[in-house]
């Protein structure tokens, strides 16, 4: 992957339409990285430590008129680790942190201009990938652990972007100004930063609070109509848990990606989210989550000036607990 910028002018002022998808195609990813049924409530114990299976892909497909669009998928796989440190009566405090990570990306693509089309680099998508994966192992997040389920992050080892995204960025050969845009954008603009309210780890069936101040919340479809129904045997208690994602309320209207070198602005309009899947299973008698499993796509329309495109980006996302919680010896 490549932040070179891939927007061009064409002669009429505008962007070429394959190149449009480029660029912009990266940002959908943030769809990646919730009325409701009775409430579930964590059962946050001092000392105990969760392991859970963590995978989640996003592929980015666009209409180009072949029988078969491309796809450009992204994929990071690993073990979502909870260290739980102290508990209240609002929840608890800990640490978390992703062990074992894989990551996958597309090929990476780079202009220039004297090509008509884009140089495919496999070889750098590899540095890339390999660079991610190591901001990831040293990634540390303090965290406040709310008894719905909501991840109240504190703090993050490292807690500046920039500085999270310098390997990566040495390994795709992007500017310092790059970088300096891509931190902005995931900061400001999608609203990731180091500290904050995180509904989509684990399953949270509230309400989500309104993200005041975030201008990409419209283009991120939320989990809703949860149903559930009980499951009991002798040996076990469980909650079968479904849903179904959709753009928030009233959110059906433009947002302008940021921070472009262009005569005209880029704009993006959700269209609209079709659930494939959507389940989860909680475990009442430990107060702790099981499994979740969801399968959803989101369209998108796309606009800059007389140019304009639809794109399908769809989440696949999948947490299983690996197993009970260890409880330490006092």
């Amino acid at each position: 992957m490549t932040m070179k910028p891939a927007l061009t002018h064409a002669s009429n002022g505008t962007y070429r339409r394959n190149e449009m998808y480029s660029s912009l195609s990266w940002l959908c990813l943030f769809l990646s990285l919730s009325c409701c049924a009775s409430e579930i409530t964590y059962g946050w114990k001092a000392g105990d430590l969760y392991r859970f299976d963590y995978f989640k892909a996003v592929s980015v497909k666009q209409d180009d008129g072949s029988e078969k669009p491309e796809e450009r998928k992204t994929e990071l796989t690993g073990v979502l680790v909870i260290e739980i440190r102290n508990v209240s009566a609002s929840g608890a405090t800990g640490i978390m942190r992703i062990d074992s990570p894989r990551v996958t990306i597309p090929v990476a693509r780079v202009y220039s201009a004297q090509a008509d089309s884009p140089e495919m680099q496999p070889e750098r998508s590899q540095s890339v990938s390999r660079a991610m994966v190591g901001a990831i192992k040293v990634a540390r997040w303090s965290v406040n652990f709310d008894l719905d389920g909501t991840f109240r992050i504190l703090a993050r080892t490292p807690p500046n972007t920039a500085e999270w995204l310098k390997e990566t960025g040495n390994a795709g050969g992007w500017r310092k100004k790059q970088i300096e845009n891509v931190a902005k954008l995931i900061e400001q603009d999608l609203g990731l930063k180091a500290s904050g309210a995180d509904t989509e780890p684990l399953l949270v069936t509230k309400p989500p609070a309104d993200p005041s101040g975030v201008q990409t919340s419209v283009l991120h479809p939320l989990r809703s109509d949860f149903s559930s129904t009980d499951t009991k045997t002798v040996e076990k208690e469980k909650l079968q848990i479904a849903f179904s994602r959709q753009f928030p309320k009233g959110a059906l209207v433009s947002y302008r990606v940021p921070d472009l070198e262009s005569n005209k602005p880029v704009l993006i309009k959700p269209k609209a989210v079709v659930t494939h899947e959507g389940t989860a299973v909680f475990d009442v008698k430990l107060s702790m989550l099981d499994s979740l499993t969801e399968d959803y796509t989101a369209t998108l329309d796309y606009s800059c000036g007389a140019v304009a495109l639809v794109q399908n980006v769809r989440v696949q996302y999948r947490l299983k607990r690996l197993a009970p919680a260890i409880r330490k010896h006092e």
